[in-house]
């Protein structure tokens, strides 16, 4: 088969056009510079690594009644060891009505206002992945008299809070 020399031009004319389309790719790629940017995520603690469990008092409250000291577990269920600083703790309150909770339910009439807790508690611990620091200290709780009927508060456990910033 005889190719004609158009068919010649063209085929050399696209052999041309590759080349220098390759070399120029190639000579970019040696001689270009640039800039950019990219991200690295580093780890960090979460609530949900750390769980507090505070203990009952030995003693009942009353009101007007002595505080009464109490202990609290940490527990770290994170992949990490986390240090926990100070503990904040507080009883916990329904949004609305301040009614103080028990097992996260209302307490109609029992205002978490009228209660008194060691507001922070230094731990100052690093507590390693998986492990518990036991029996902190240092905690206690009053139920203040309030100058009104406290009745409503009779027999019931109040949920308590517990705030750290961990680091």
């Amino acid at each position: 088969m005889r190719i004609s020399p158009s068919k010649k031009l063209v085929a050399l004319g696209l052999i041309i056009v590759l080349t220098l389309a390759g070399s120029g790719v190639a000579l970019a790629w040696f001689v270009s510079g640039g800039s950019g940017s990219g991200t690295a995520t580093v780890g960090a603690p979460g609530a949900a690594d750390f769980t507090i469990v505070g203990h009952a008092p030995q003693s009942s409250l009353y009101p007007g009644g002595d505080p009464q000291s109490f202990v609290f577990d940490a527990h770290n269920t994170g992949a990490a060891s986390e240090h926990v600083g100070t503990v904040a703790i507080g009883v916990a309150a329904a949004p609305v009505t301040g009614y103080a909770l028990e097992a996260g339910t209302p307490i109609p009439g029992c205002l978490a206002r009228w209660f008194t807790v060691t507001p922070d508690v230094v731990v100052d611990a690093t507590v390693a992945a998986g492990a518990w620091d036991d029996g902190i200290a240092g905690a206690s709780i009053a139920l203040t008299e309030s100058g009104s009927d406290q009745t409503a508060c009779a027999g019931h456990a109040v949920d308590l809070t517990f705030t750290t910033g961990l680091g």
